[in-house]
């Protein structure tokens, strides 16, 4: 039962069901009671969805993620919320789990639930999920647009992504000021996309500076925890003497802190210690961590700004917005 078989059941039109329930001041007493007793008699109740059925909008949004267990994630869907719930949009999640078998997984289910799927719209999260072929298959699924967080590989893409240049200049600027001769890094997974974005950038700006980050100290972990910090820096202290360690997040980072700790390594004394990504943990380490600040909570804001002025409009414009990045500079760096 949907809203247009209670229009035919009643004798009126789809519009003025749709007046009944969301403005019944509107309609005469005796349509809107006809209109409630069709409704009654057959079980129904308005849903979310059914107020948009003329429009045919769902006022839904999904989001695609790799995972929830960052802080970067959990910040941009917050920042898509903002404008999406003022709009009157429902912001509905969809966790990949780091799974390419999951995504594939995703796209046959998409194919099978076409016709039933309620969605306006989706955003991107992550250069992990830029396979060959798999957006342009989801927005032929879907039909709707599509917008990124993070660049991608298909120039098409509306897009809203972070200045990692001068993220990673700014890193090897500050090592420069330091006398840093070489250095480490910790990163996380390799096949993400930005991690390998980020680490040939950070290569080049330190080699500019003649800084040197041999093979050997360059080690790549899941993000996740910060044990994975601590067993990475273990080794890179086998490897011979650096000066500084960068890693990926927050969490390696104070991984590798409690390493160096343990050792008997003082930072900033001995070795500096720097993360890709700001949180309010690294302030409370002690030493407090330095790090990169990404502006996470814009990037999804505007996301989620860019996907509502792309649905409805007749053409898709390809929307680039770049961000800039800053160094925290805390006690560790």
């Amino acid at each position: 039962m949907n809203i247009r078989e209670i229009a035919r059941l009643s004798g009126v039109s789809v519009a003025t069901v749709s007046r009944a329930m969301n403005s019944p001041e509107l309609v005469r007493p005796a349509t809107l009671n006809r209109i409630r007793e069709v409704m009654d008699e057959h079980n129904y109740s308005a849903n979310p969805f059914a107020r948009n059925l003329i429009s045919n909008r769902t006022k839904s949004v999904s989001m695609l993620v790799n995972t929830l267990n960052n802080q970067f994630m959990v910040e941009a869907i917050e920042g898509a919320e903002g404008p999406l719930q003022q709009a009157g949009y429902m912001l509905n999640i969809i966790n990949l789990s780091k799974s390419l078998e999951t995504m594939h997984s995703l796209l046959d289910f998409f194919k099978e639930k076409r016709s039933s799927l309620f969605m306006d719209g989706m955003i991107m999260v992550g250069s992990y999920l830029y396979q060959e072929d798999y957006r342009e298959s989801l927005r032929e699924l879907l039909n709707c647009p599509v917008v990124a967080i993070d660049q991608g590989p298909l120039p098409d893409i509306p897009s809203v992504y972070v200045n990692e240049h001068t993220a990673m200049g700014l890193l090897a600027d500050r090592m420069e000021v330091r006398q840093v001769k070489t250095a480490s890094v910790i990163s996380c997974e390799l096949e993400y996309a930005f991690s390998q974005r980020r680490l040939e950038l950070l290569l080049a700006e330190t080699r500019a500076r003649g800084i040197t980050i041999e093979d050997k100290h360059i080690f790549s972990v899941p993000m996740e925890l910060a044990e994975n910090g601590y067993s990475a820096c273990e080794h890179i202290l086998t490897e011979g003497r650096t000066d500084c360690i960068v890693t990926s997040n927050d969490a390696l980072a104070i991984g590798a802190l409690r390493c160096l700790h343990d050792h008997g390594i003082r930072v900033p004394g001995d070795i500096l210690l720097v993360s890709g990504e700001n949180s309010k943990f690294c302030k409370m380490a002690i030493p407090s961590i330095s790090a990169i600040q990404y502006p996470n909570h814009e990037l999804g804001r505007i996301a989620g700004e860019t996907l509502l002025s792309l649905i409805g409009s007749a053409e898709e414009p390809t929307t680039k917005v770049l961000l800039e990045p800053r160094l925290v500079l805390r006690e560790s760096f």
